[in-house]
């Protein structure tokens, strides 16, 4: 969708006529781009990247932990489902965990300890998608980078503790950041 600066939060300090956040991967990476107006062509000003399963391949570790902490209470999660509710509607494992059965005074429990091992497994090394430090590094000086994510801070800090790539961007929107979750717009225009 296109925005007129007048929409545009002013705290950005790119100059622009005008800007197109554009929605690829589904919803994981958003390019800011500007109409140059001297040669009257788009210029990319900014790429918003997710975090989980585009930066770093820490989906798979969530999926596995989480399957794991529901299996405890004989609940069955599917890769499918996890996909189909959790990466594809937006629901909170919570939210998953019950439509799967899981006691209502039993869940969160269960998601504070899947969140501890969670955790502990972070502080192993995360493996950066393919193809990521390089880009990430040849953007750099070209245009501005910002990670939006619907994680924490925390999780982001244990998920680049030994990737070596958060000095390359120049802010970092967390789940703290802003009030509606993605895909509502709150996030990237906090960045």
């Amino acid at each position: 969708f296109f925005q007129t600066r007048s929409q545009t939060r002013q705290t950005a300090s790119l100059p622009r006529e005008r800007t197109a956040l554009s929605d690829e991967s589904a919803g994981k990476i958003a390019l800011a781009i500007t109409l140059d107006s001297r040669h009257q062509c788009e210029v990319i000003t900014a790429v918003l990247w997710d975090n989980d399963g585009v930066l770093v391949d820490s989906e798979a570790v969530f999926f596995e932990v989480t399957r794991q902490a529901f299996a405890t209470a004989c609940a069955t999660l599917s890769s499918e489902h996890w996909a189909r509710s959790y990466l594809g509607i937006g629901q909170h494992s919570r939210e998953v965990g019950l439509g799967l059965g899981i006691p209502e005074g039993d869940i969160d429990s269960l998601l504070d300890r899947r969140n501890a091992t969670f955790r502990e497994r972070l502080r192993h090394p995360v493996p950066t998608l393919p193809g990521v430090p390089e880009t990430v590094r040849a953007l750099q000086g070209r245009t501005r980078q910002a990670i939006v994510t619907g994680a924490s801070r925390e999780h982001v800090n244990l998920t680049h503790h030994s990737t070596g790539l958060l000095p390359f961007f120049e802010c970092i929107i967390t789940s703290e950041d802003y009030e509606c979750a993605k895909p509502h717009p709150d996030a990237y225009l906090a960045a």
